[in-house]
């Protein structure tokens, strides 16, 4: 049923580098051009890679770092309106797409697959980056993609951004931590199914996540019964609308927050992890990632937050017993490429362990 296991990097944000740890793309404002380091981003790919991932995931833009002239110092892909400083949702920016091919050439060429979350939700939760969100800062008076009035400018972007990645080794995420609402999941169902199907998208090359919404926990590391997520409703829904049902097992499904401080014994990991395994270890249900992104809970001043390296290699070690658990995602909040690349290690020492063998772009040195 699973052909590959996966060893993801991320998240990195590609409007996030600017003036941040790694640095990989800068900002000319008399000219109103970003430009790639090509250099600089080429020696990450290649640290990253041989570590032992072979997939790094990058958003179409971030919303959180610093941004020294405003939104226009805001790498995504939409032009910003001079009269309203709002972004318009109908024009593309010129150097977006070439910037964001050539990053993604570079990191095919260091044979890691680039997963590309066409939305994301955590850029619409209330913050102060909000105001450099373009779903909610934009000419047309969109306050979110969730919203009717954003469906065709969702297809339009879903469309464009296939057209101009064509050809390189991508997977698709549908988007990262969607909302626990059935608001979302009719959204994605009105929305991005018929995206996939007219664009003829490879159902195996496509995830998804919702933030998983935690059911309660009966002890001895078993949950609530009824796995009734809306990752579960969408994956059902796949079934129904992409037949034969099985094909619903395909897609794989994103659980981030794994790593989080112990819940007890059973759950040494946290709670996300733990009900996922619980619910989803059957191989009928399908595959799914453990993802770090939005641990906080380790006092780690080198990586703001995330599991240490040995800490991962433990989660690690159990992740890769789960025929279903077909990858890890490992998301720096910080730290130098080197505590970065040992993160990756560790998760690939623990890939050799279960599967007695390295992965295969790790280069042990």
């Amino acid at each position: 049923m699973i052909d590959k296991r996966w060893i993801i990097w991320g998240v990195l944000c590609a409007s996030e580098t600017i003036n941040s740890w790694d640095g990989n793309l800068t900002y000319d404002k008399a000219a109103d051009k970003f430009a790639l380091d090509i250099p600089r981003w080429t020696a990450t790919c290649k640290a990253i890679s041989k570590a032992g991932a072979n997939a790094v995931r990058i958003f179409p833009y971030g919303v959180w770092g610093p941004r020294p002239y405003g939104r226009k110092s805001q790498f995504c892909p939409y032009q910003l309106d001079p009269v309203s400083n709002k972004w318009d949702l109908m024009k593309w920016r010129k150097d977006y797409f070439p910037i964001m091919r050539k990053m993604f050439e570079i990191a095919n060429a260091e044979k890691l697959t680039v997963w590309f979350p066409w939305f994301d939700e955590c850029q619409q939760q209330k913050g102060k980056w909000n105001t450099y969100s373009p779903w909610m800062n934009n000419v047309q008076g969109i306050p979110n993609f969730y919203d009717k009035k954003a469906d065709r400018l969702c297809y339009y972007w879903i469309r464009m951004l296939l057209r101009k990645f064509d050809g390189l080794d991508m997977f698709y995420p549908w988007g990262n931590e969607f909302r626990e609402t059935m608001y979302a999941a009719e959204w994605a169902r009105r929305v991005l199914f018929p995206a996939v199907r007219e664009f003829r998208v490879p159902l195996n090359k496509l995830t998804y996540g919702f933030t998983m919404d935690q059911r309660p926990y009966l002890g001895k590391g078993q949950f609530y019964d009824k796995p009734d997520t809306k990752q579960d409703v969408v994956r059902k829904w796949v079934g129904i609308d992409f037949p034969p049902e099985k094909n619903k097992t395909l897609i794989i499904r994103e659980v981030h927050k794994c790593g989080t401080l112990p819940l007890d014994e059973y759950c040494e990991f946290g709670h996300r992890p733990a009900q996922a395994e619980n619910w989803w270890k059957n191989p009928a249900t399908g595959p799914y990632i453990w993802s770090t992104d939005g641990v906080k809970e380790w006092k780690n001043p080198l990586d703001g937050g995330r599991p240490p390296a040995a800490t991962i290699k433990a989660m690690c070690d159990k992740a890769f017993t789960h025929a279903n658990c077909v990858g890890i995602e490992y998301c720096p909040e910080g730290g130098t490429l080197s505590y970065q690349a040992g993160a990756v290690r560790a998760i690939s020492t623990a890939y050799r362990a279960r599967h007695g063998k390295w992965p295969s772009n790790y280069k042990k040195e």
